[in-house]
């Protein structure tokens, strides 16, 4: 009797280690809810399943390995901010959330996602600064920040994005100079950063970037 009992307390204990890590990962799920409340979810155009079950089912979310790895709610009537617990996305590698009508200013705490591949925020109504902390994200392909309200200058820190193929910067009110620090994203294909209030002279080095196909400059004042 006493090694049947020890085999089901062992069967039990071994099925609960085993739930446990097909869990989401807690801070994940806080993030989600958190993007869900901050940003009127009961009003998006698609928010099936969400805080209703396991976030494998909700609309426009990716998950693996029970971590949060792609999250897509473009065009989606997101109305509010977006909450700095987002940053607690680690696995993070793809955020699109354009075309919808989201304010305020994006969060540091989005340059925690060191995984993030792409951040496609464009066309809502985000202003203040594009923070510094987005030139910690080393595996960033794309940065779509266009159709803003974005204000202040181009951070010094994007020179540090080595893996950048493509940045959107056009239609905010971004001032100052281009940071010459910019001529080292030699993967940079695409640089948008007309319409703004750019001033100063063209870095020469961005005439040396080995893969760049277009530049936009048009409708500043340099």
């Amino acid at each position: 009797m006493k090694s049947i009992i020890i085999g089901t307390v062992f069967f039990f204990t071994l099925f609960n280690i085993q739930t446990v890590k097909a869990q989401i990962e807690q801070s994940d799920s806080l993030a989600m809810v958190d993007l869900y409340n901050s940003t009127n979810g009961a009003e998006w155009r698609h928010n099936e399943h969400w805080l209703e079950g396991p976030l494998t089912g909700w609309f426009g979310v990716t998950i693996r390995n029970n971590r949060v790895i792609s999250i897509d709610l473009n065009d989606n009537n997101l109305n509010g901010v977006i909450p700095e617990s987002l940053g607690n996305l680690t696995q993070l590698q793809r955020l699109f959330l354009a075309y919808n009508d989201l304010g305020g200013p994006i969060p540091e705490s989005l340059g925690n996602l060191s995984q993030l591949q792409f951040l496609c925020l464009q066309s809502n109504q985000f202003d203040g600064n594009i923070p510094f902390s987005l030139g910690k994200l080393s595996h960033l392909q794309g940065l779509f920040l266009s159709d803003n309200y974005l204000e202040g200058t181009i951070p010094e820190s994007l020179g540090a994005l080595s893996n950048i193929i493509d940045i959107g910067l056009f239609a905010n009110r971004l001032s100052g100079n281009i940071p010459a620090s910019l001529g080292n994203l030699t993967k940079l294909e695409h640089f948008l950063i007309n319409d703004n209030q750019l001033s100063g002279s063209i870095p020469e080095s961005l005439s040396k970037l080995p893969n760049l196909q277009t530049i936009c400059l048009n409708d500043n004042e340099f």
